[in-house]
């Protein structure tokens, strides 16, 4: 009986853990020229060619943007979100209010499952104040395969 609930219990671990590492892998690293400053959370970057990648961690998604002049790394939290379908070619997706750009979603090429990043507080002043406006859009940067 011992015997049987070890190799229960060793059966639920595993199954755990892959779950974990089949969600930290949703995103792996892409690679990105972004032709306009942008903000993540409440931090402004400038244009540039970016590398963003997942930070394996267990209980939330972290992912690191580091800029190819290795001036600027940055790290910052996301979400699961569920597509309809896969998409046919991987995008960074931004919210724009007037020359604002906000990074919203990381998609990659073939997944239903993309990553999203939680609005900040700017972003959502700045979009309400845009929806009045009726100027909020979005703007996606498609990223070679």
């Amino acid at each position: 009986m011992r015997k049987l609930s070890l190799m229960a219990s060793a059966l639920v671990i595993s199954i755990i853990a892959l779950a974990a590492i089949a969600s930290a892998q949703t995103i792996g690293t892409i690679n990105a020229d972004i032709p306009f400053n942008f903000t993540i959370s409440n931090r402004t970057l400038p244009a540039g060619k970016y590398t963003i990648k997942s930070l394996n961690t267990s209980f939330q998604h972290v992912m690191m943007l580091h800029s190819a002049d290795n001036n600027t790394t940055y790290c910052f939290f996301t979400q699961n979100t569920q597509l309809n379908k896969p998409i046919d070619r991987s995008e960074l997706v931004f919210n724009r209010y007037g020359d604002h750009y906000f990074l919203s979603k990381i998609l990659e090429q073939g997944d239903i499952t993309g990553i999203e990043l939680a609005k900040s507080s700017l972003e959502k002043r700045m979009g309400q104040e845009d929806l009045n406006e009726r100027r909020a859009a979005f703007t996606p940067i498609w990223l070679s395969e």
